[in-house]
């Protein structure tokens, strides 16, 4: 469940726009190679993408908006393999970003940069990038990987909460759930964003879930709903609404969502609300097995959920009755 840490845009985008603005390249260096003028110009259009992107409140349609601009002007310079190390990571992320299908490219990007990166915040946001992107193809041994490789490097409590929610994520999709555990309770502990804590809290959730320890599940889940996003900053107070949340499997998202509503309607007082959130969790159980693959070793557990969702539906009025006076 890569969401759980990840927000790929919540994760890389903060890191790459941070660093220091390049230099123009003067005109003897345009003279030598005419690229660079190219590259530059490129470079500052992808920057202002990101750095749009990150203004814009994490509001969806602005965010797939700002994305795919910089893949048009990717595609437009027709740049595929830059000199600037810095580019290849800014390339990389707007092509993870953008949700294009272009995963492959990125990874190539990415592994070029770090080839020669030198260790800093610029490095360590390709590391997170690059895991995201080893992810979309399941290749979570080598997402894991490449998230170790970023908690060498992260300093900021923040950037490392991150880190350690996407390595618990590729650690639980290998099946090694006590590491993700662990993990993911580091990540909590370090607070840092609202949106890292709420989703490593939420992490945690389905870990423990999964681990048969439902009580601590509960705790954590309910943890996580405490957690609300400033509007001032965010289009929604709701961790789970933000794009650029990746989840590998993508029917992991269901899994997830179907046990927060549960959670909600566990504390909800009102008839009618506890009915809103059980039906919403049978609709998102129903997605997940439908979804999942046969070879899924959560399905019983979600088959089990829906059936005592079902239940507790049977047991409130229904929607459509009234009070008589």
């Amino acid at each position: 469940m890569r969401g759980l840490g990840a927000a790929a845009g919540l994760v890389g985008l903060g890191l790459f726009t941070a660093t220091a603005s390049a230099a123009r390249p003067t005109f003897w260096e345009r003279a030598r190679d005419p690229t660079a003028a190219v590259e530059y110009g490129l470079l500052v259009e992808l920057e202002n993408e990101l750095e749009l992107q990150q203004r814009a409140g994490h509001d969806p349609e602005y965010f797939q908006h700002f994305a795919r601009a910089g893949v048009a002007a990717i595609d437009v310079t027709r740049v595929r393999q830059p000199k600037s190390l810095r580019l290849a990571c800014d390339m990389g992320a707007i092509l993870i970003e953008a949700g294009v299908g272009r995963d492959a490219e990125a990874e190539m990007l990415l592994t070029h940069a770090l080839s020669s990166l030198p260790s800093g915040s610029l490095a360590t946001g390709a590391w997170l990038e690059l895991g995201i992107a080893r992810a979309t193809r399941a290749d979570y041994a080598g997402a894991r990987d490449a998230e170790a490789a970023a908690l060498e490097l992260a300093l900021e409590p923040g950037t490392r909460a991150r880190a350690l929610s996407l390595r618990a994520a590729s650690e639980a999709r290998l099946g090694d759930l006590r590491r993700a555990e662990h993990d993911y309770r580091a990540a909590a502990a370090f607070g840092g964003d609202p949106v890292t804590q709420a989703l490593a809290f939420f992490g945690l959730g389905v870990t423990l879930e999964r681990l048969g320890d439902v009580p601590a599940a509960h705790a954590a889940f309910d943890t996580g709903l405490l957690v609300r996003l400033p509007l001032a900053h965010y289009a929604t107070d709701e961790p789970l609404d933000l794009p650029g949340l990746d989840f590998f499997p993508r029917y992991e998202r269901f899994y997830l969502t179907a046990l927060v509503a549960m959670s909600r309607a566990r504390h909800d007082e009102e008839p009618q609300t506890r009915r809103s959130d059980y039906e919403a969790a049978v609709e998102e159980w129903d997605a997940y097995l439908l979804a999942a693959e046969p070879a899924e070793p959560w399905l019983e557990h979600a088959r089990r959920h829906r059936e005592f969702c079902a239940g507790e539906l049977r047991k409130l009025p229904d929607r459509h009755r009234h009070r008589k006076n």
